[in-house]
């Protein structure tokens, strides 16, 4: 099937910006998993899996955008994408992100303490009307 220049190129544009997009999901999947003691078994097994949906995302980008052929130069330009963007963009986005994570996870920790400290309270009250 011969495939016009016009959408060669936009092909391997796209090829390109998966690549990156695939990049910005691995600082924000190592943002995420940066400060848990898993081991090594489990961290193969959420790679695998990352590298899956990473897969299915790329996919599914390319399909959207109606460049689902897939050749050895799309994978060239994702492996490009991807390198420029791990080598030369990840060293100013990955900070932020970690920055994000964490004040996200924060959030959580003082929103579930808020929640559930009024039970705290109820069931020390509830236990120590039984102990008189």
């Amino acid at each position: 099937m011969v495939i016009s220049i016009s959408k060669q190129l936009g092909l391997l544009i796209f090829s390109f910006l998966s690549g990156l997009i695939t990049g910005v999901f691995f600082d924000i999947y190592r943002s995420i998993r940066m400060d848990k003691n898993l081991s090594p078994i489990i961290k193969i097994i959420e790679d695998i899996l990352f590298w899956c949906l990473a897969a299915i995302v790329i996919f599914i980008f390319l399909l959207y955008n109606d460049c689902a052929f897939i050749g050895v130069y799309v994978y060239l330009w994702i492996a490009i994408g991807l390198y420029i963007y791990i080598f030369f963009i990840s060293k100013y986005l990955n900070p932020i992100f970690i920055y994000v994570v964490q004040n996200i996870n924060k959030f959580f920790r003082i929103s579930i303490n808020i929640i559930v400290y009024p039970f705290k309270i109820l069931i020390y009250k509830i236990k120590s009307n039984k102990m008189h």
